[in-house]
């Protein structure tokens, strides 16, 4: 397996450990995406560390609206 040039996707990666897991990568030279349902606080991962990713909404487990516009 190689270890840089990898896309990761962290899910619940807004704090504690799934943001670690989203940070040691990314700084090893892996694209980091990072999922959660606080968007204020992916906002704010993204603009302190640039390339890290978030997508522009991420849905609830009861938000159907969000989960339709992913499942395309």
């Amino acid at each position: 397996m190689k270890m840089t040039g990898n896309t990761i996707l962290i899910t619940g990666g807004t704090s504690d450990i799934g943001l670690s897991l989203a940070l040691r990568p990314h700084e090893a030279g892996n694209k980091a995406v990072v999922a959660g349902r606080r968007m204020e606080l992916l906002d704010e991962i993204t603009a302190e560390h640039p390339g890290i990713d978030a997508p522009e909404r991420t849905p609830g487990a009861d938000d159907q609206a969000g989960l339709r516009s992913h499942s395309r």
